[in-house]
């Protein structure tokens, strides 16, 4: 499940267009869920999301990539619920890679075990 920060209290929580736990925002503005979609461990290291969720925490602004921003905003005034291509694209070589990485090391299992 995707890792998201809040971008209203800066929580950690599961998926970026869901509510938050702590504060229970759920972003609803185009704006407000493109800018939850960059704050994601699909964008982001777990240690980057959470230097953000700090930044949130103790009122720091925060810069977010403005055409990764522009793409949502446009995906979801589309209406679309999809990512958009770069980022649908990037996560199947990225499950390709590791398929071929699980299928390396099974071989490789084998030939120890034979």
């Amino acid at each position: 499940m995707t890792v998201a920060i809040c971008i209203k209290c800066g929580t950690r929580k599961h998926g970026a267009l869901t509510p938050c736990p702590e504060c229970q925002f759920d972003p609803e503005e185009n704006e407000d869920k493109a800018k939850s979609m960059i704050l994601t461990d699909h964008f982001l290291s777990l240690d980057d999301l959470d230097g953000i969720g700090q930044r949130i925490r103790t009122g720091q602004a925060v810069k977010y990539p403005e055409e990764a921003l522009a793409d949502y905003v446009r995906m979801f005034e589309q209406g679309s619920d999809r990512a958009p291509k770069a980022v649908f694209f990037g996560c199947i070589v990225a499950g390709l890679a590791l398929l071929c990485l699980g299928v390396y090391l099974l071989v490789r299992l084998i030939e120890k075990i034979l």
